[in-house]
């Protein structure tokens, strides 16, 4: 099975329902990655992998010099994702809100969007992506 990046389209047409304006769960794959490899120089697969699940609750959180705005129900928008091109290594950060079940079990949680890869999900964008769904 091959594994993906996550993008913010992809949540929006594939795990989020507009007229219910409710999310389905995301079941992903925790795999730290270096240059889109594995340390073995490898793709990564679904092998050996904890499993995580996120449900989106369609908004998001802008974090912008310590102030934090959340834009409520934005997944029903339109947009491909908060970041243009230009924003690349932006100080504004991004996050999906939602419920996760992981280790610890249910709780609420939040995927961070990237800047580079542009619109990507990440549990943290600063070490590269780390967050994998099955591609279809």
């Amino acid at each position: 099975m091959e594994l993906k990046r996550l993008r913010v389209s992809q949540v929006r047409s594939d795990f989020w329902d507009t007229e219910k304006q409710h999310g389905k769960w995301i079941p992903y794959y925790s795999y730290q990655t270096y240059g889109g490899l594995t340390p073995n120089d490898e793709k990564p697969t679904t092998d050996n992998m904890p499993v995580g699940l996120f449900l989106p609750d369609g908004n998001l959180v802008e974090e912008r010099n310590g102030k934090r705005t959340v834009h409520k129900q934005w997944l029903q928008s339109k947009k491909p994702g908060p970041y243009k091109r230009k924003d690349r290594g932006s100080s504004t950060f991004y996050y999906l809100t939602g419920q996760g079940i992981g280790p610890s079990g249910l709780d609420t949680d939040c995927l961070q969007i990237c800047s580079g890869p542009l619109n990507v999900l990440s549990q943290d964008c600063m070490d590269e992506v780390h967050l994998w769904v099955v591609k279809k």
